[in-house]
């Protein structure tokens, strides 16, 4: 039983690290969007002044130009993508007691009388089932965040070349 209780916390502490991933990977995407909003704001404005260096562009400068803003505006939606919230199906089934998506139409009565009748192991299988469903979501969450940086760095590195050459 002792072995029992150890394991269901560690599944805990690897859910807490789920959500703490989940966090991070947001933080980044909302600093990510801000500043690829930055870029395309800045682009904006130079591109509507008169005798702007935009206004001058041509060739390959103004289509390396072009290309570093469909990026950074590609970037901006996929960090976009990371921080919108998806909420899917049922994760822990109809007696999930985990996930909010689950129990929201969960009569109060119902649910207390399953808690209590839980045992060690099927909490450890309810966080279980848990566990998987976040990983799958952070999985996504982190390749849409690294497609997003990608992007964003080579459309800066775009602009700084337009810019300094």
């Amino acid at each position: 039983m002792e072995r029992e209780r150890i394991n269901l916390e560690v599944a805990w502490r690897a859910h807490a690290a789920q959500e703490s991933w989940a966090g991070k990977v947001d933080t980044k995407a909302s600093i990510l969007l801000a500043l690829n909003g930055l870029i395309l704001g800045a682009m904006l404005s130079a591109r509507i002044q008169k005798d702007s260096f935009v206004q001058v562009l041509s060739g390959p400068r103004l289509t390396m130009l072009a290309v570093a803003v469909v990026l950074c505006a590609v970037a901006a939606l996929l960090a976009a993508a990371v921080v919108f919230p998806v909420l899917g199906g049922r994760r822990g089934g109809a007696g999930g007691t985990i996930f909010f998506g689950d129990l929201r139409r969960r009569d109060p009565a119902e649910l207390a009388a399953q808690l209590l009748g839980l045992t060690v192991p099927g909490q450890v299988e309810q966080v279980a089932r848990q566990l998987v469903a976040m990983s799958r979501a952070n999985w996504l969450k982190h390749l849409l965040m690294q497609a997003a940086l990608t992007a964003t760095m080579i459309g800066f590195l775009l602009v700084m070349v337009v810019v300094l050459t």
